[in-house]
């Protein structure tokens, strides 16, 4: 069993951190062990990379919709306006960048471009400083070697699987640091494969499973997912990704296994970090999909989808994860780190009414609020 840390929060949970995406050996069971996950060939990675920066297939100029929109383009003289949370990538001469809005834009240009910026938006990327209205100052362009993000809280040592052939708990949880309650108020959680490594936050989603008129439906939101705090003092922006899979049980033989019966696509977002802008600017994920024809608009921002399972049975989910890495994006300035992480949905996370009941993934875990947890259709 994972070691437990118990979060100061409003929500009094307790969640467990996981490691890379690196399945083990199954391990030998035990009669404790009557379940397993099985890996399985099915479970697709996610895509390499985010196509062609966020931008849609055609120039874009003016933020047309809720959320973050991806504002691109390469004629010269045009003028970009920008709302909150919006991307600007402006490739010609002489181009206008319009983002006094208050709130965080992230903002590349040529030397020629003027951008006219919030001091959230600095540093602005590309853009002569002179052209800068205001000019950022020049300690936002660089970052403090001593990151304060990388807080961790945990003990040191090799984690403890629960789950064989599965990703397995621990070892180092993170402390918001400097200290930011709303964090925790809202949900973040993060942690860290390492303990000197960098801290993940994200809010974990929540599966509902309800039997209605002879089918057995699941209901699932979408994680909330958030930049890594690279940089001190700069508002980092980080290409995420997830993607939901589905397993079911199969007692066929003891211990009996899980199989993959479905994976939802990966969506995508460029989120902030929580750190440097106001929690009041920290907006939802608008997902999108990995397709350029769709990144003009965004797929939803906390609905992932309902499905029907196929016959009655047991079924349990996991979540991929996936932060992008970057290359510095400038000088002094720290690359953002890659990282791949599954996650099995716990029992304070997945709720069953109507028809199913909430089981324990590992038969001895005895706390359901906080363990690996699947929904039993009967």
């Amino acid at each position: 069993m994972c070691a437990r840390r118990v979060w100061p929060w409003a929500l009094r949970a307790v969640f467990c951190a996981l490691v890379p995406l690196t399945l083990v050996t199954p391990a030998a069971s035990t009669p404790a062990q009557s379940r397993e996950l099985t890996r399985s060939a099915g479970i697709a990675p996610a895509p390499a990379r985010v196509p062609n920066h966020g931008c849609p297939a055609k120039p874009k100029y003016r933020d047309t919709g809720f959320g973050e929109n991806f504002l691109c383009g390469h004629a010269p003289n045009k003028v970009f306006i920008a709302q909150a949370g919006d991307v600007v990538w402006a490739g010609g001469r002489d181009d206008t960048i319009k983002a006094q809005n208050t709130e965080p834009n992230q903002i590349h240009g040529v030397a020629s471009d003027t951008a006219y910026v919030d001091a959230v938006d600095c540093p602005v990327y590309g853009i002569r400083a002179t052209n800068i209205i205001p000019q950022c100052p020049p300690s936002r362009a660089g970052a403090n070697s001593s990151d304060p993000s990388n807080s961790h809280a945990g003990k040191p040592g090799s984690p403890t699987p629960i789950i064989p052939a599965s990703p397995v708990d621990g070892p180092f949880s993170c402390s918001p640091n400097p200290p930011n309650p709303g964090i925790s108020g809202d949900g973040w959680i993060g942690w860290s494969s390492e303990q000197t490594g960098p801290c993940y936050y994200l809010i974990p989603p929540d599966v509902h499973c309800t039997e209605t008129d002879g089918q057995y439906i699941v209901n699932a939101q979408a994680p909330q997912m958030a930049a890594v705090n690279a940089n001190q003092g700069v508002v980092d922006w980080q290409f995420v990704a997830w993607s939901m899979v589905i397993y079911r049980e199969d007692t066929a033989t003891q211990p009996a296994t899980w199989n993959v019966i479905e994976q939802t696509p990966f969506y995508w977002s460029k989120p902030t970090d929580l750190f440097d802008v106001p929690l009041s600017a920290v907006a939802p994920n608008n997902w999108r999909l990995f397709s350029a024809a769709k990144d003009s608009s965004p797929a939803f921002s906390t609905q992932a989808g309902t499905f029907q399972m196929p016959s009655p049975g047991t079924y349990t989910f996991n979540f991929s994860y996936e932060w992008y890495g970057a290359p510095s994006a400038a000088a002094r300035l720290k690359p953002l780190p890659q990282a791949s992480y599954l996650e099995f949905v716990s029992g304070y996370h997945l709720n069953a009414r109507y028809g199913a009941t909430v089981v324990p993934v590992y038969p001895d875990l005895p706390d359901l609020s906080y363990d690996p947890a699947a929904c039993t259709f009967s």
